[in-house]
């Protein structure tokens, strides 16, 4: 498709194929939940931000006492959630509603996921002239990656990832269509994002240029853009306000979220958050550390992480089309968007070292999963590589779906039923 907007075609069959696309994440949900202890209704007792919202509406910052089995950060003798605080305005809602102890966490993260999904096929549907493979682009990225580790789960971490995951890749499918009008959204989302996890911010420049592209095929410079949808802005910098007033009124800071008064980092000074330090251990022992071989013959995985494109496959798949394109443009092919590739490449590997300056870069998991922020962006970089018509390369897309699905369903099984596959 080189106009990347919308097809024209009645509304039933374009959520004929949303539907598709949620009834295979379902599916991959509901093996989960059938062999584990997980249930899509659960309330989890991992619920800082339902704690959060609760004190709100009672007209309090601070949680009032200590849960001892929550990330709280101690400042002034209170103790306060330290996330980023936009999920507590997801789940406000139903602890209005339901309370604390019956918000169903689950449910909400599952939502956003499947929600996510829509947004990622949205996406690969610009750039795909055959929807199927704008379905089974849609797949890999999320159930078919590490993903499906994290979009059932309403536990507090992993709530907040989910939706920036959501809010990231409706900012990039906002800001990648041809629909001037769609350009009031990507900002805000992206800000949205952001309130979830902080490092989100680094694809702003990509958003920025993409919005710069919608503008100019729409025959508008940056200055009349500016001076025609200025109002755009107001929604994101209220969104960015909100976050930094928070901050202030809790950590006498606009820039602090409370995670450096956890007591695990002011009880030791020398242990802190995040560190240049940790890079290369972590970038080597985990970012691209692969599964070990024990005596007996068997593979044993770390909990504490290990190569990101084993178990999340698009990044894989994404370095071959880079691989090929280069190879195409050295024999004299022409492509387009190269400067674009080149910049969400470049903001993509500023995400992951950053990730790998942060102390526990996940703590117990499956895979490594805070590399799934980066998905989103990635999968655009994809789909930018990719021709709409078709490519030689397509092939590897199912392979790569089913190994990627299988790995992370017996993986996520794995973790939360604590099989013995583990270092």
């Amino acid at each position: 498709m080189e106009a990347r907007t919308l097809r024209h075609e009645p509304a039933g069959e374009r959520w004929r194929w949303y539907g598709a696309l949620i009834a295979c994440v379902l599916a991959a949900y509901a093996v989960i939940w059938m062999f584990t202890d997980k249930t899509p209704f659960m309330h989890t007792p991992y619920c800082s931000y339902a704690l959060q919202a609760r004190r709100w509406l009672d007209g309090h910052l601070d949680l009032g006492e200590d849960y001892p089995w929550l990330e709280l950060a101690i400042y002034n003798g209170r103790y306060y959630v330290s996330f980023p605080p936009l999920p507590t305005l997801i789940v406000l809602p139903f602890v209005w509603v339901l309370g604390v102890d019956r918000t169903p966490e689950y449910c909400i993260t599952t939502v956003m996921s499947l929600i996510a999904a829509v947004q990622m096929f949205r996406l690969f549907d610009l750039f795909c002239r055959d929807r199927r493979m704008a379905l089974l682009w849609a797949l890999l990225a999320t159930i078919g990656s590490n993903f499906l580790l994290i979009g059932y789960n309403g536990d507090v971490w992993l709530l907040a990832q989910t939706a920036a995951f959501m809010f990231t890749a409706a900012a990039l499918y906002y800001a990648a269509t041809d629909d001037e009008a769609d350009g009031k959204w990507p900002l805000l989302w992206l800000a949205c994002a952001v309130g979830c996890r902080p490092f989100n911010i680094v694809y702003l420049p990509v958003v920025a240029w993409l919005l710069w592209e919608k503008f100019r095929k729409n025959g508008l410079t940056l200055w009349g853009a500016v001076k025609k949808r200025w109002y755009w802005l107001i929604a994101p910098a209220c969104v960015g306000l909100f976050y930094m007033v928070l901050n202030q009124m809790r950590f006498d800071s606009p820039f602090q979220f409370g995670h450096d008064y956890l007591p695990e980092f002011t009880q030791s000074p020398d242990h802190v958050q995040f560190s240049l330090s940790y890079i290369p251990w972590n970038f080597q022992d985990k970012l691209i550390g692969m599964p070990r071989a024990t005596g007996d013959g068997w593979l044993r995985f770390s909990k504490a992480g290990f190569a990101f494109f084993i178990t999340s496959p698009i990044y894989a798949v994404g370095f071959l089309y880079l691989i090929r394109s280069v190879v195409g443009r050295l024999r004299g092919e022409r492509g387009g968007h190269v400067a674009l590739i080149a910049l969400i490449g470049a903001c993509v590997s500023v995400h992951l070292l950053a990730l790998c300056a942060h102390g526990s870069m996940g703590g117990i998991q499956w895979g490594l999963r805070y590399t799934i922020d980066a998905i989103p962006a990635a999968a655009l970089g994809v789909a930018l590589l990719r021709r709409p018509e078709g490519e030689g390369l397509d092939w590897l897309l199912p392979p790569a779906l089913v190994f990627g699905l299988c790995l992370n369903l017996v993986g996520t099984l794995a973790i939360l039923n604590d099989w013995n596959i583990f270092l």
